[in-house]
């Protein structure tokens, strides 16, 4: 299993990068509420290993962006 993360800060800054209509009104509690809830978990998670990847330097959405050019 591959848990990808980021804090809340970088999440919320990507959605609003991406700036898809439908998510435009994802509110910063919400994100916060989905991260506890996803660390929690995958604290637990015991069922195969686990691979916890922190993404704040990894941004999916720019080098998408970049390799399309």
């Amino acid at each position: 299993m591959v848990y990808l993360n980021a804090p809340k800060e970088v999440l919320i800054e990507r959605v609003r990068r991406r700036n898809v209509d439908y998510e435009s009104k994802i509110a910063e509690a919400y994100v916060a509420e989905l991260i506890k809830a996803y660390d929690h978990f995958f604290y637990h998670y015991k069922d195969t290993p686990l691979l916890i990847v922190d993404t704040s330097e990894i941004d999916f959405v720019e080098s998408r962006m970049n390799s399309a050019l």
